[in-house]
């Protein structure tokens, strides 16, 4: 089961992955754009549980916080979006999902870091040393 809590992010832990973001806000059968400014991260807590947060940067409140278990998530790109750069996260035990469209201007990251999101809801088990060096790697291309 996902839990869609709100949780303290310790201070001092490393997010795993980040990037800017906005929501998608859902009607009837399509999705607007949250015009506001944001940024998903996924980071564990203290417990080592994962965490996939959204926040609004411009008033830097995280609105959402999912509690991932192992295998509960998958997050894709919406191929059948042509005018954005549109994914969707994916609760694999219910219908429920969750649409976001990216911020960053540089749109050749966009695989890299929808890959690195999977991996990390996948596995749920990434050691330290491994966390570490996914990072630095991504942080690389800011």
């Amino acid at each position: 089961m996902t839990n869609v809590k709100r949780h303290n992010h310790p201070v001092g832990n490393v997010n795993l992955v980040e990037f800017k973001a906005g929501r998608m806000i859902q009607g009837a059968t399509m999705v607007e754009p949250d015009e506001r400014k944001g940024l998903l991260y996924l980071y564990r807590d203290r417990d080592e549980s994962l965490h996939f947060c959204w926040k609004d940067r411009k008033a830097n409140k995280i609105e959402l916080d999912i509690l991932a278990l192992p295998g509960s998530l998958e997050f894709r790109r919406v191929e059948s979006c042509k005018t954005g750069r549109i994914y969707v996260l994916k609760f694999r035990r219910s219908s429920n999902r969750m649409f976001f469209w990216m911020q960053d201007p540089r749109f050749d990251l966009d695989d890299d870091l929808c890959a690195r999101v999977n991996e990390l809801l996948k596995a749920n088990t990434d050691s330290d040393d491994e966390i570490a060096t996914n990072v630095q790697s991504l942080n690389s291309f800011k």
